[in-house]
């Protein structure tokens, strides 16, 4: 993914209102039938408002407008100027600058000069003594007039020509231009407040791209390199919202669930094919019926978004809530164990040796902004800086096994519950042919074993919601039914991630190897963060 995609995904946080603006910017054409703004141009523009950095450009527009209402003449003349000479490009606009000045023999109002590569505009400070100078390049003309474009779409025409004229009625001052800007700017962040993602994760998604990408064109890799180098290279900011590895961790998880989403909807804005995670075509029917069964007609359009392409939510939440709160399916041990990795879900497959970052050097770090909080010495910060015993990469591997086979066992005991209602009691296992109807061959004496299994797992448990009473009671079924599908989602999250493991774990270098340079990797980096050296 290059650069230009990857700006594209921050549009994936806006509501349906800006969206609609945008695309009646993006489908804009001139009295010939062409696009009026290039996509490059129109990317800025997705980019500054999903970003929320839309303030100085509307400042910067509004110089534009100043010296665009000095060029012309007649009630239209800023219309003439932004929407009526054809395609918007910084060649465009300097022809039509240099074509009105020569036609009207100047500026209607001094202070405003054209020079090689744009516009410079001089203007009276009421509070200063000397004057303010302000420069509009040619190459900023196209995205500005896009913008001006988009605000007219979303925001009430009639405040932002108000504003604009208020301005205009005393051009000379810079203090009419801030007002007019702050004034439009404040029209516009109402109108915007419900429809964007939050400006911090915003501006934390631009930062990636930015140092990770830092060029137009140039590649943008989403990996456990670029997790690493983004958290050693931002760790240090002032800041401190990239001081902790699973902070950023968590960042590029939510990043690639903002390219999934980003993609989705751009296969339905643009009725491409919808494919889940697994690569199969969403049968969509009606988008618009899709969309309502899929989460309830009263869901929000990112919920309903979410689970229409399979978007993962941890299942976890769900042994918190009636009915599998009755049984302890999980305890606060293995609960933790689990959370971070079933909480990355398909996303862990994408950064596996940060999962593995995360909770062995995630742990090391927490200990050591406990250790610096209470005063700890250089010593003791100093001593904390490597992974206890037992928290080593190969030691993560083992526990995340154990607790698969905890979890197989623990859904042998839910189907021992739940077969009670799908056989009655009495029923001779032995004696039930199962083979009718030209089903497969079936062994009736293996299901016998099978259920025989699921038995003695179930009496094998000593936590709440294993005994005999909660199996019978209704209520307790329900319970044992919702958490089978919770242990049947987690126990799928594990299958996968421990097969990659093992994968990379045959390869060069081992697990233990990756754990020896990781562990000088994150010692260094420690030790400039908690002031060791």
């Amino acid at each position: 993914m290059d650069r230009s995609a990857a700006r594209r995904i921050l549009g994936a946080g806006i509501g349906p209102a800006v969206r609609e603006s945008l695309d009646a910017v993006a489908e804009s054409t001139t009295a010939a039938g062409q696009p009026r703004y290039s996509p490059a141009t129109l990317d800025r523009l997705r980019a500054a408002i999903a970003g929320r950095t839309h303030a100085k450009a509307i400042y910067e527009l509004c110089h534009l407008l100043n010296a665009a209402d000095a060029l012309g003449i007649g009630r239209d003349r800023l219309e003439r100027f932004f929407f009526g000479y054809g395609v918007a490009s910084a060649g465009s606009f300097k022809a039509r600058i240099d074509t009105l000045l020569a036609k009207q023999g100047g500026w209607r109002r001094p202070g405003i000069e054209r020079v090689a590569d744009g516009v410079d505009l001089t203007y009276r400070d009421d509070r200063a003594a000397g004057p303010v100078r302000f420069f509009v390049h040619f190459g900023r003309m196209p995205f500005l007039s896009a913008l001006l474009d988009f605000l007219v779409a979303l925001a009430s025409y009639r405040a932002i020509d108000a504003a604009i004229r208020e301005m205009l009625a005393e051009p000379s001052t810079i203090q009419a231009v801030q007002r007019a800007a702050n004034r439009i700017t404040s029209l516009i962040n109402r109108d915007l407040a419900d429809e964007l993602e939050s400006a911090q994760t915003s501006s934390k998604f631009q930062a990636m791209i930015d140092l990770l990408a830092p060029d137009e064109g140039s590649e943008l890799a989403l990996d456990d390199t670029a997790v690493l180098g983004f958290w050693s290279e931002r760790s240090a900011d002032e800041d401190g919202d990239y001081r902790t590895f699973v902070a950023v961790f968590d960042l590029f998880v939510a990043f690639l669930r903002a390219l999934e989403a980003a993609e989705a909807r751009r296969s339905i804005d643009g009725a491409a094919p919808i494919v889940d995670r697994e690569g199969a075509e969403v049968d969509l029917g009606s988008v618009d019926e899709m969309l309502g069964r899929a989460a309830g007609d009263d869901a929000d359009e990112e919920t309903r978004l979410a689970d229409l392409v399979g978007a993962w939510r941890s299942p976890l939440g769900l042994l918190d809530e009636e009915p599998a709160s009755r049984v302890k399916f999980l305890n606060r041990r293995e609960r933790e164990a689990l959370e971070r990795l079933v909480d990355a879900g398909p996303e862990a497959i994408d950064l596996p040796l940060s999962v593995l970052r995360a909770e062995v050097f995630g742990l090391v770090q927490a200990r050591l902004t406990q250790a610096l909080r209470r005063g700890a010495g250089r010593e003791e910060r100093a001593a904390l800086m490597r992974p206890a015993q037992g928290e080593s990469y190969e030691d993560w591997r083992q526990r995340w096994s154990k607790l698969r086979a905890h979890i197989e066992r623990m859904q042998k005991a839910a189907l021992h519950v739940l077969a009670r209602d799908g056989l009655p009691e009495s029923t001779d296992l032995a004696s039930v042919d199962l083979a009718a109807n030209d089903a497969p061959a079936f062994d009736p004496k293996r299901l016998a074993e099978v259920l025989e299994e699921c038995r003695r797992a179930f009496r094998g448990f000593a936590r709440q919601g294993f005994d005999d009473a909660t199996a019978q009671d209704p209520d307790g079924k329900a319970a044992f039914r919702a958490g089978l599908g919770v242990l049947l989602e987690v126990d799928r999250c594990l299958s996968a991630y421990l097969a990659l493991l093992d994968r990379i774990g045959r390869e060069a270098p081992p697990l233990a190897a990756r754990f020896a340079e990781d562990g000088m990797t994150f010692a260094r980096q420690f030790a400039k963060l908690y002031q060791v050296t």
